[in-house]
């Protein structure tokens, strides 16, 4: 999809939650069905950061997979003290790619559930909100 159409559709979406014609569930289960569709990969989340640098964690709001369909928080927080090299990674060049995912040290933590979900490569994109870091699609 070009970038256009796309910043119309989330531009839509957004105006539609903010008005209250759209949920935020709804809105989060637009965005990844659409992400979904788009890229045609098996699962898009949508993560939240949260606390200060150094005690961060990432919380799951939102996941959709060919596989098993929309849910709401259906993974366990990430914690910046047990993936250091993820939470790293991420702050520093805001996107965390790997074509082999289960070989990457920086997703070594991670290793046992890439594996019992088949997710052998991975994209991750952090965004912002209002110019600080907010959360990753995944």
């Amino acid at each position: 999809m070009q970038t256009a159409a796309a910043d119309s559709l989330l531009r839509g979406w957004r105006d539609d939650l903010l008005s209250g014609r759209l949920s935020l569930a709804g809105f989060r289960q637009a965005v990844t069905a659409h992400v979904l569709q788009q890229i045609r990969c098996s699962e898009v989340s949508i993560w939240h950061f949260t606390g200060p640098v150094g005690q961060r964690r990432l919380v799951c709001v939102a996941a959709n997979s060919q596989a098993d369909g929309w849910h709401q928080r259906p993974y366990d927080d990430l914690l910046e003290s047990q993936f250091g090299d993820y939470f790293d990674e991420l702050s520093r060049t805001r996107i965390v790619r790997s074509d082999d995912a289960w070989a990457d040290p920086r997703l070594a933590g991670f290793r046992d559930t890439l594996v019992e979900r088949d997710v052998q490569s991975l994209l991750d994109v952090s965004f912002a909100v209002n110019g600080h870091i907010y959360g990753v699609i995944c």
